[in-house]
């Protein structure tokens, strides 16, 4: 049955909001969403949307697209729904960044209750933007009880944020094209990675790793997560990380190692309640390595 288009379109719908922004909900339906062109969110948009309606992509050739954008604004929710990427009818082999949904630069973010499948390449993506000349972070982004499953690249890649949460969330399946991590901390192109808290959050089942740190990052918790049968490591650490917290979790029965420490990484903690295999992964190697300088 092909998608039915909403009376008003689903963009049309975010253009009637008011200027100052304001609550827009989407009712029950199938919408699709021309993704290289995408839906871009105003400052002060609380978007709510039916757990029967689906965000569809319009497949393409494009190795880069974003179904919906959060750029440059302040002050935006996402509730609800699902947004589907079209990995499945990708036209073109090229590329790795088709994103559910693209946040940069922008503050006062919460995506919650939302089911993100099928990209091209990651879920979510939360970076900086450049603004005359300069590499400005995102600011204060909640993730709660939201669903990235089987995209091809990345579930969550956060490259560009001061202050986040995750929480209550799964990240799973995420296979096609490396690194194919749950969720990636990579600070890149002059943004930071500082105060993200993962919590609650299952993180399993991801062809690469589960959770994955690199580059500069700082002030990292990751607490009570389910973190089991990703086909390389539960949680990589490397990179300059500094400041990180593991405590409460269950990895288990993880490709490599359980956790893995980098040699160059700071002020780490491991909590008492880390449980790990009680047998090697398949590669049979230990389940913690911990890399000394």
């Amino acid at each position: 049955m092909a998608p039915q288009m909403p009376q008003p379109p689903f963009s049309r719908l975010l253009i009637l909001a008011p200027a100052a922004g304001g609550v827009i909900s989407i009712p029950k339906g199938k919408y699709l969403i021309d993704c290289v062109k995408g839906v871009t969110l105003r400052s002060g948009v609380h978007l709510i949307l039916s757990s029967d309606a689906y965000l569809l992509a319009k497949p393409t050739s494009m190795g880069t697209y974003a179904i919906l954008k959060i750029y440059n604004v302040k002050n935006v929710t996402i509730e609800g729904g699902n947004i589907v990427g079209e990995r499945g009818k990708h036209l073109g082999t090229v590329g790795e960044w088709g994103f559910g949904i693209d946040i940069r630069g922008s503050s006062n973010v919460i995506i919650r209750d939302s089911h993100i499948s099928n990209c091209w390449g990651d879920g979510i993506y939360v970076a900086a933007s450049n603004r005359y000349g300069k590499e400005v972070d995102c600011h204060n982004v909640t993730i709660e009880r939201v669903t990235c499953k089987n995209n091809r690249r990345q579930g969550l890649s956060i490259t560009g944020c001061e202050t986040a949460l995750i929480l209550d969330s799964t990240f799973s399946f995420t296979h096609g094209t490396r690194p194919a991590s749950g969720i990636d901390l990579e600070a890149e192109k002059g943004g930071t990675v500082d105060s993200i808290v993962i919590k609650n959050c299952d993180v399993s089942d991801n062809f690469g790793r589960g959770i994955q740190l690199n580059n500069k990052n700082s002030m990292i918790k990751i607490i009570n997560c389910t973190i089991n049968r990703n086909h390389e490591y539960g949680v990589w650490i490397g990179g300059e990380t500094e400041g990180i917290e593991i405590s409460g979790n269950e990895a288990r029965n993880n490709g490599i190692y359980d956790l893995f420490v980098g040699k160059s990484v700071n002020l780490l903690r491991l909590g008492s309640k880390m449980m790990t295999s009680t047998t090697p992964g398949s590669g049979g190697f230990k389940l913690i390595y911990i890399d000394r300088k």
